[in-house]
């Protein structure tokens, strides 16, 4: 009798003790009562929490802020015009920059980046390539649109020209200008290489009808 209560003792010991190991598992919903913070020690729940730092969103790309620009006339005048700039400013900044060296109304210019108009609100890192040092900028300056009474002048005269139309202005004869002109419209319009494709072929249309 004796022996059976040793080893039933000893059972219980044992099944207690490999109870005691295992980790315990609490429901979803289950809650903490506030007498076990005592057999907590301290240290662990008055730790403060570390917050997350918070970054400030950067402009630009690295490195530093300022850039220089070189600002290429298309037509007219043949002055190059070179500035300092921020990378974080607008093409209109740009504008705003050399209005007075050019002379015209902020309007009439047009920024020209791989041929292609760049818009007021674009930033000038938005235009750089990586580790870009320097941009370059060809300027093109628009015509000064006229008042409705220079209008109205305009399309009678043209008028006029359509009907009295006669073989001096069938042969025509187009200047450089007007072969400027054409070149920067396209710009406007293509990349580099589109644009000289269809340049040269309105350009030898022209000389192949002259030579009729």
């Amino acid at each position: 009798m004796s022996e059976k209560i040793e080893v039933e003792k000893s059972f219980a010991k044992s099944f207690l003790h490999n109870l005691s190991q295992k980790p315990i598992r609490y429901k979803d919903d289950y809650n903490l009562p506030l007498s076990s913070l005592s057999q907590i020690p301290p240290e662990i729940y008055q730790q403060p929490i570390p917050l997350p730092e918070r970054r400030k969103e950067k402009l630009c790309v690295d490195g530093k802020d300022e850039i220089y620009i070189h600002l290429k006339p298309l037509r007219g005048s043949k002055i190059d015009i070179n500035i300092m700039s921020n990378k974080n400013e607008t093409i209109l900044n740009i504008k705003e920059k050399i209005l007075k060296t050019l002379g015209v109304e902020l309007s009439q210019i047009k920024l020209l980046n791989k041929g292609k108009v760049q818009s007021d609100m674009k930033r000038i890192f938005e235009i750089l390539e990586p580790e870009q040092k320097q941009l370059m900028f060809h300027v093109m300056i628009m015509e000064k649109k006229p008042c409705e009474g220079n209008n109205e002048f305009s399309l009678k005269a043209s008028n006029e020209s359509i009907i009295n139309k006669n073989s001096e202005t069938l042969n025509l004869q187009l200047d450089s200008l007007f072969w400027e002109d054409l070149k920067s419209f396209l710009l406007t319009k293509l990349d580099t290489n589109v644009c000289d494709k269809v340049y040269n072929i309105f350009k030898d249309a022209y000389v192949s009808e002259i030579n009729l």
